[in-house]
């Protein structure tokens, strides 16, 4: 009698404790309540199995579930949150180079973008980092970090090499040479630069200069995007 007393204490503790985790955590509970076709399975495969191995079957399946759902929730969270933040930060970045080249600001203004949306975009990597963390409920791996922050920059990078390509070739193919060309000036090496430009066309160094801003872009993502999500990581 003794030992049925010790087995149900021992199942109902094995119950509660994992029930008690499962609200804290915000876990499904519909899930939790409903018999499955997995445990019927379990409990028909394995008739001579305990009562506590069918609860530890029963959940595996539930964490299984719960995993599933979980990565449906960070591709809900990406598609949601990163995507179109990246469009607006896109466009932002395409109006922070057009302008200092509609506006002949010079090239020290023109280079100081550059510098300028760096700082930003790894900000704007942390921020987004940082809120798909709270949205994921406090949960974050470094692949998730590695995603958001690659996924940003990705599609900033196509929106700033397709905008520089297409300024750059069709409405003012002689900006960048005159940028480079004042800005050697300034220390004193505009003829080697000349010599340089001179000597290497490159007529299909716009094509091959979108695939490498993007490529930049992208490695700029990674590497923020590991360093933040080193540190705010959770798992």
């Amino acid at each position: 009698m003794q030992l049925i007393y010790n087995s149900v204490g021992v199942y109902l503790f094995s119950f509660v404790k994992n029930f008690v985790t499962c609200i804290f955590r915000g876990a499904n509970l519909s899930f939790f309540l409903k018999p499955t076709i997995f445990i019927t399975k379990k409990i028909q495969k394995n008739k001579n199995s305990t009562s506590i191995e069918v609860i530890k079957g029963y959940f595996c399946a539930f964490n299984h579930k719960n995993k599933q759902k979980l990565e449906t929730n960070n591709s809900s969270s990406i598609k949601s949150l990163v995507i179109p933040f990246a469009i607006i930060a896109g466009i932002a970045r395409v109006i922070l180079d057009v302008l200092p080249k509609v506006l002949s600001s010079g090239s020290l203004f023109y280079y100081s973008t550059f510098l300028i949306a760096f700082l930003l975009e790894i900000v704007a990597i942390v921020f987004l980092i940082k809120k798909y963390k709270a949205l994921s409920n406090g949960e974050l791996s470094l692949k998730d970090a590695i995603s958001v922050g690659l996924t940003f920059m990705l599609i900033v990078g196509i929106f700033f090499a397709t905008s520089s390509y297409i300024y750059d070739t069709y409405i003012d193919t002689d900006f960048q040479i005159n940028t480079a060309l004042e800005w050697a000036e300034r220390y004193g090496k505009t003829q080697e630069v000349q010599e340089k430009i001179n000597g290497d066309p490159d007529k299909n160094g716009a094509i091959f200069g979108i695939f490498t801003s993007i490529l930049m872009f992208s490695f700029i993502g990674f590497v923020v995007s590991i360093l933040a999500g080193s540190i705010f990581r959770t798992k």
